[in-house]
């Protein structure tokens, strides 16, 4: 169960402490097979983002540095199923003896490093592949983070950010548990597409993909609606039929065809690809 935080929905609260609680409660025990399963299976688009962003650069190794990397499972996945070389940074020291420990459960291994996210400890235009989930909505003003993303990143290098889409139930929600001092991430912005787009556009980063992904409600995803639907389907005493068969199928397809297309105006989260300008 996650902590009660009070005063979480100040955004100038160092949220450090809160963190490393969530982390150690990691520390004490948690079903990392488990949780590795899960990203295999549900994080199959954003990691077929990162391995198209990989593609075009066409670099071997390409160079990849995750922020705010947490367990860096999605890390490990994607250096299990290519030649890069990543490094996860954190500032939180009980998640980086989490992400160690998933080392074990991999093929191949990352580097590991404790570090703010706007002090980055490393040289001007190291990394070809720049990415984070989930921590830019952490900074009221992502400024300075972001300028030293860009500052590590080389000149024609990819930008990847994820972050909490602005125009869901979700949101609202998330907002009702920050004001009540129950949100266990402390204080969180969103974004739209076109915020986030705008944002990439202050320092010199073109949008070149973008994808939603996660539906509230279920790990697995089921918006409302789509819940609605297998809940008939399953009372449905002749849907072993083949044409209700061929209807179930043909449905789903419809719903991934318009999750790969408009998933990032109404699912929870929105994931941007920038190229930085090599002029910039």
């Amino acid at each position: 169960m996650s902590p009660e935080i009070s005063g979480a929905a100040d955004p100038d609260l160092n949220l450090r402490p809160y963190y490393d609680a969530i982390w150690n409660d990691w520390v004490k025990g948690r079903d990392l097979e488990a949780e590795i399963a899960e990203h295999r299976q549900h994080r199959g688009r954003f990691l077929r983002l990162m391995t198209d962003c990989v593609a075009r650069l066409n670099r071997e190794p390409a160079e990849v540095l995750e922020i705010g990397s947490g367990t860096a499972i999605d890390s490990y996945i994607l250096a299990e199923g290519s030649s890069v070389n990543i490094v996860g940074i954190d500032i939180s020291l009980p998640s980086l003896t989490v992400a160690a420990r998933c080392a074990k459960y991999f093929k191949r291994p990352i580097g590991l490093a404790a570090g703010d996210a706007t002090m980055l400890p490393f040289a001007d235009a190291t990394f070809d592949i720049v990415f984070s989930q989930g921590v830019v909505e952490h900074f009221p003003d992502p400024t300075a983070m972001l300028q030293d993303q860009v500052r590590v990143l080389k000149p024609d290098g990819i930008l990847i950010v994820n972050v909490p889409q602005k125009y869901t139930g979700y949101t609202r929600f998330k907002h009702r548990e920050i004001d009540k001092g129950r949100w266990a991430w402390g204080w969180e912005s969103e974004y739209s597409p076109g915020e986030l787009r705008r944002l990439g556009r202050k320092f010199g980063l073109r949008s070149i993909a973008v994808i939603g992904d996660e539906h509230w409600g279920s790990r697995r995803g089921t918006l409302y609606w789509r819940h609605a639907h297998t809940r008939l389907q399953k009372r449905n005493p002749w849907r072993e039929r083949r044409v209700f068969r061929m209807l179930e199928s043909a449905y789903d397809r419809s719903w991934v065809a318009l999750e790969e297309k408009f998933g990032h105006y109404f699912l929870i989260n929105v994931t941007m690809a920038f190229v930085r300008e090599k002029h910039a």
